[in-house]
């Protein structure tokens, strides 16, 4: 569907690429198997659907800027993105494995909380220890924006129980737009508002009398998916973030 507006409203639909486009991942987390059910296909033929949306995947742009303003990615900044300059120059099409820059942008997360500085391991989502997969802190944020001039980071990646949450003291919002993710955590769902003076205001769709579990097809894809579960709600701290932060 979200392909099929971006062509009908090119001037108002912008898409951007996740973690999960990607055929190492969605080959094993439910896309190739609706691809094989609902489209009767072999996946692995090479003219599938499977393949071509694959494809199409790869020349997704992985950011995006609103306004010289705010920046919109997936994941995060883990520790290897320092401007955007390096975002405008990945080639496309784009392979995820290629390097750890686009491994941050589509899988890295913020930290527990705004006291938690600097980059760390994220064993969650890199169970196998690989190495690859990191948190950052909000020290990342805010210096990454000073250096890049931009006012906000929006992202993704993470379950968030209202549908959006704020770190590194509001420069950085998660958005979360499933409600009731994997028919399991009963969430609220949003959508923000960004007006011109950069006043937030987020809309909240809240799911409706959602039973915990479904007895579907989707039930069992919920299972498989990698975890992302709700996102702990933050501890609060003042941090300095003078300079050297």
């Amino acid at each position: 569907m979200d392909v099929r507006e971006r062509v009908k409203y090119p001037r108002q639909i912008h898409l951007l690429r996740g973690n999960h486009e990607d055929p190492a991942i969605n080959s094993l987390y439910g896309f190739q198997d609706e691809c094989k059910r609902r489209l009767r296909e072999d996946p692995f033929d090479p003219s599938s659907c499977w393949r071509k949306f694959n494809l199409v995947f790869e020349y997704l742009p992985v950011a995006a800027i609103i306004d010289d303003s705010i920046l919109c990615i997936h994941g995060g900044i883990g520790g290897s993105i320092s401007s955007v300059e390096e975002l405008a120059a990945f080639q496309r099409p784009l392979k995820v494995a290629q390097e750890q820059r686009v491994t941050d942008l589509l899988w890295s997360d913020p930290t527990d909380n705004d006291s938690m500085l600097g980059v760390v391991r994220n064993d969650i989502r890199d169970p196998d220890g690989s190495g690859r997969i990191y948190k950052f802190g909000p020290d990342r944020v805010h210096r990454f924006l000073a250096e890049n001039d931009l006012q906000l980071i929006i992202r993704a990646h993470e379950c968030v129980m209202d549908g959006f949450e704020r770190f590194a003291g509001g420069k950085l919002i998660t958005l979360f737009s499933a409600t009731n993710y994997c028919n399991h955590h009963q969430n609220a769902g949003a959508l923000l508002f960004i007006r011109r003076d950069m006043t937030i205001i987020p809309k909240l769709i809240y799911p409706a009398n959602a039973p915990s579990q479904y007895n579907s097809w989707d039930s069992r894809m919920a299972e498989l998916r990698p975890p992302t579960p709700p996102r702990a709600a933050p501890r609060m701290r003042e941090t300095d973030f003078g300079a050297g932060g």
